[in-house]
């Protein structure tokens, strides 16, 4: 977690927002992109606002598990793309 101190509190907002990056090129999940930007706010504002690390660390928590539902339906998508494409290299017509 962030030591105290703004600039360092801004590095790890900023190492978050990194790790949700890759999120943006998944369209199924923007429900989820859109809860994981208002949490990420919330942290840089609870930075700024020298909140206890406790709010973050939950707040961080949140991320993660929104992050793991992603990635759950991007396992999801990709595996029906892989049944699709199956189904019609077995029925080319």
């Amino acid at each position: 977690m962030p030591k105290e101190g703004r600039t360092t509190d801004l590095r790890f907002a900023f190492k978050i927002n990194r790790t949700i990056g890759p999120l943006r090129y998944i369209d199924e999940i923007d429900e989820n992109k859109v809860k994981i930007r208002f949490i990420l706010n919330k942290i840089i504002t609870n930075l700024e606002l020298k909140s206890p690390l406790s709010k973050m660390e939950t707040a961080v928590q949140k991320i993660e598990e929104t992050k793991e539902k992603a990635e759950e339906k991007i396992n999801n998508i990709k595996e029906g793309v892989k049944n699709c494409i199956q189904k019609m290299q077995n029925n080319p017509n």
